[in-house]
């Protein structure tokens, strides 16, 4: 009866510490913290526009998968279903073939996400889109 209490006591610690959230499965991909957008272009038709360091900062909380953007210009586009200063729950996937750690979030594909030191690209131009250059 002691061998059975104590063959129990395992069971049920082996399974309480095998119980874990989803969240903590979450790998980093280094997007945590502020990122300045500074530029948005479409490279099949060579039009750009230049955003000023501090305009438009997306933050993102990995941990949370929450990004917030803040947009502080005096006149806010609602570009692309964006509006100012809002939190999103976003997603890191994998795009077909297209990439394997693709944005997306507020129910929109954003791209393929390429992180070089300081310098945040995300990039559906492989879908003739968008070219978001984000600085930290």
């Amino acid at each position: 009866m002691k061998n059975f209490k104590l063959v129990l006591l395992a069971v049920i610690v082996g399974f309480t510490v095998s119980c874990n959230s989803d969240d903590n499965n979450y790998k980093s991909i280094g997007l945590d913290g502020a990122w300045n957008l500074v530029r948005i272009s479409t490279p099949m038709t060579g039009e750009s526009e230049e955003i000023d360091v501090n305009d438009v900062v997306w933050t993102f909380n990995e941990a949370k998968r929450k990004i917030t953007i803040a947009d502080s210009r005096e006149m806010q586009p609602q570009e692309n279903g964006i509006n100012a200063s809002v939190t999103y729950d976003y997603n890191i996937a994998n795009w077909g073939e297209v990439c394997n750690e693709a944005l997306s979030f507020n129910q929109k594909q954003y791209g393929c996400i390429t992180i070089d030191g300081n310098n945040l690209t995300i990039s559906t131009s492989a879908n003739d889109g968008l070219v978001y250059r984000l600085t930290r």
